[in-house]
């Protein structure tokens, strides 16, 4: 059970790193895969910071739900977008660094497992 603990624990202070409302994360929570990802897909133009950082918080989640890097991808690219556009002087570009950093060190991780455990499935060593 601590594992699970921990793995929460985990989950939620990257989470943490989002301007989400705990209204709208909890909701986010209750929702299926599928609904998440019709909300995804729904948001894929988003206009607006907050309509932009809910698109990525949500294609996060569904990485951290379902393993599926594709998503985590989407969540990159358009976090180097969201990154792209505002001043370097701003206030909240730290904290976008901050989220770009911790989904790419996921993304490096993802990559580390493939290349140990393909060769081992194979059975290249």
């Amino acid at each position: 059970m601590s594992g699970i603990l921990a793995i929460s624990v985990f989950h939620m202070a990257q989470m943490e790193l989002f301007n989400i409302e705990a209204e709208m994360a909890s909701s986010l929570y209750d929702m299926s895969d599928e609904e998440l990802r019709s909300l995804a897909e729904l948001q894929e133009d988003p206009k607006s910071d907050p309509q932009i950082e809910l698109y990525i918080y949500t294609c996060f989640l569904l990485f951290t739900r379902t393993r599926s890097a594709e998503y985590l991808e989407q969540a990159i690219q358009r976090t180097e977008g969201w990154i792209a556009v505002i001043a370097i002087d701003h206030p909240d570009r730290t904290r976008r660094f901050q989220i770009f950093d911790m989904m790419s060190a996921r993304m490096s991780q993802l990559r580390d497992i493939r290349e140990e455990v393909v060769p081992m499935l194979l059975g290249n060593r």
